[in-house]
């Protein structure tokens, strides 16, 4: 994808419409705002709106009451978190596009703030900064941070401190495998292999894969580069201003809660690290294993490490619940169900890879089993109380209200 400079776009353009056409309302305005120099997040009440959103009102599992208000909570934090965050005031200021050079202090992109010229060399700032005629325009702000590659390589140095345009960070398809940095294909001809192996024994040409946790599609992308006969969707929370084109699209939603639409829909499903964020992630590869197709496989990494928990109950409820999920698993692998494959490695059934090949449908009663397990689990009844108690806790640790 070629990118646009933002002096090679047109003053003209009415802003808001480079953004992407399926994002919320309130999403969109926000945006707009920016460009314009303005900060306005949504009201509570829209907020409560978007959420609601991200719950099919037909969803391939049926949760209860308690479970499902734990993962409404959990979407809103994202959402509060999207509209309050610090780079907003940044982005609608005064900023300058810094192109990546040679210089120490330009190795990447960076949008700054007018007012942060002591923390580059002399040059940069004559270069860059002495002038007003680079201020970026609003047009400009919009062709700039509507293009996705942006958010890989580009950040913003404001208030003293840089950061990157994405909270959690995208990562490429290929490198080392280590969930913090790729999706864990080593190759081209690695993942060619997984595409391929998927085509054969679906017998299907053109497959598609399900991405949960893509953000901006930045490794479906790289797919559909590699493969022209993949079509992969991008599952995410957060809507951002700039997503790849894909072949498959961008779908906003949360990995325990998929449409019932998804049912077996997809050759493969993929994922790197968004499961350290998710609320319940043995229900998502629960979610997962009933969007694959039979003879599709699942390849998803995984680490439930708390970071996702506001309260220690919640941690020890996973560690109650993971085990069980994973004994389950392993009885659909024994009975001929899934089929676990070489690269698959969980540890203390809590972290690993979950590498597997569907073979059949998964009954009913299987699911309904496990599910009468899970909820016989008490501790989820009384997180949504523990949850608010570690958040006043917190907000008084850290003075915030």
């Amino acid at each position: 994808m070629t990118e646009e400079t933002p002096q090679e776009t047109a003053h003209t353009q009415e802003l808001g419409e480079k953004l992407p056409i399926n994002i919320d309302p309130a999403y969109r305005n926000l945006y707009i705002g920016v460009f314009q120099g303005e900060v306005a997040p949504p009201s509570t009440e829209s907020i409560d709106e978007i959420v609601e959103t991200y719950f099919p009102q037909k969803p391939l599992v049926t949760l209860p009451t308690e479970r499902l208000d734990l993962l409404k909570r959990a979407v809103k934090k994202v959402i509060n978190h999207s509209f309050s965050d610090k780079k907003w005031e940044a982005l609608a200021g005064d900023l300058i596009y810094l192109p990546a050079g040679e210089e120490d202090d330009l190795k990447e992109r960076f949008l700054i703030s007018t007012d942060l010229g002591e923390f580059f060399s002399a040059e940069i700032v004559e270069k860059y900064l002495g002038s007003k005629k680079n201020l970026l325009t609003p047009q400009e702000k919009e062709a700039l941070i509507t293009q996705p590659g942006i958010y890989t390589n580009e950040g913003i140095f404001s208030g003293y401190k840089s950061t990157y345009l994405l909270g959690q960070g995208t990562r490429h398809l290929i490198g080392e495998p280590d969930p913090n940095i790729s999706y864990g294909f080593t190759s081209s001809e690695d993942f060619l292999a997984f595409s391929n192996d998927v085509r054969e024994h679906t017998k299907t040409e053109e497959i598609q894969i399900l991405d949960i946790g893509g953000t901006t599609g930045l490794a479906a992308s790289e797919m559909e580069a590699l493969d022209p006969r993949v079509a992969v969707t991008d599952l995410t929370v957060e809507q951002e201003a700039a997503y790849y084109d894909l072949r498959g699209g961008v779908a906003f939603g949360i990995a325990e809660q998929l449409p019932d639409s998804f049912y077996e829909k997809y050759d493969a499903v993929v994922s790197n690290y968004s499961f350290v964020h998710m609320s319940f992630p043995h229900l998502a590869l629960l979610n997962a294993l009933l969007a694959v197709k039979n003879e599709g496989r699942m390849r998803i990494q995984f680490d439930y490490g708390g970071q996702n928990s506001g309260s220690k109950e919640h941690l020890f409820m996973m560690k109650e619940e993971f085990p069980q999920f994973f004994d389950w698993l392993r009885k659909l692998a024994d009975d001929g169900f899934i089929e676990f494959l070489p690269d698959h490695l969980v540890e203390d059934d809590m972290e690993g890879m979950v590498s597997l090949r569907k073979h059949s449908s998964i009954p009913q009663e299987r699911i309904d089993e496990l599910l009468k397990t899970l909820n016989s689990n008490t501790r989820y009844k009384g997180l949504v109380a523990a949850e608010e108690e570690a958040e006043r806790k917190w907000a008084a640790a850290f003075g915030e209200g």
